[in-house]
């Protein structure tokens, strides 16, 4: 693996649910942390990565591709601008989404529905991890 080329994907989670669902990156409005729920397929778990594998990417909501994803606090959320971009890195079996430092990445508490994705220091957990699934 060597990035994540551009294009359509659902962003899911390494781990799955205590019930055994696999935990999608659901964009829930503007401004708004991005939580994890159950996968579906629906447009609003759909993201378009563009920019070169290996350099920095954006992620952008397909339901509502004037906004980005971009930090807000401690959160991953929906945002108007066109800065926010991203490092997607290889990590084990997916990829880790790095600040443009390199020290700060997505991830959860826990694998749960509803949790917020965070943007915390690099600890090297699962929850830390992403799969990006062709849409």
């Amino acid at each position: 693996m060597s990035g994540v080329n551009p294009g359509d994907y659902y962003i899911v989670n390494s781990q799955t649910s205590p019930s055994g669902n696999v935990l999608s990156i659901n964009f829930v409005g503007r401004r708004t942390p991005l939580i994890v729920s159950a996968a579906t397929q629906f447009v609003t778990q759909r993201w378009t990565v563009s920019g070169d594998p290996g350099t920095l990417q954006y992620i952008v909501p397909v339901y509502d591709t004037t906004l980005q994803a971009g930090t807000a606090g401690n959160y991953v959320e929906a945002l108007s601008g066109s800065d926010y971009t991203w490092y997607i890195t290889p990590n084990g079996d997916g990829y880790q989404v790095t600040d443009k430092t390199k020290t700060h990445v997505w991830g959860i508490n826990r694998a749960a529905e509803g949790e917020k994705v965070l943007v915390e220091k690099n600890t090297g957990e699962s929850l830390q991890v992403w799969n990006f699934n062709p849409a």
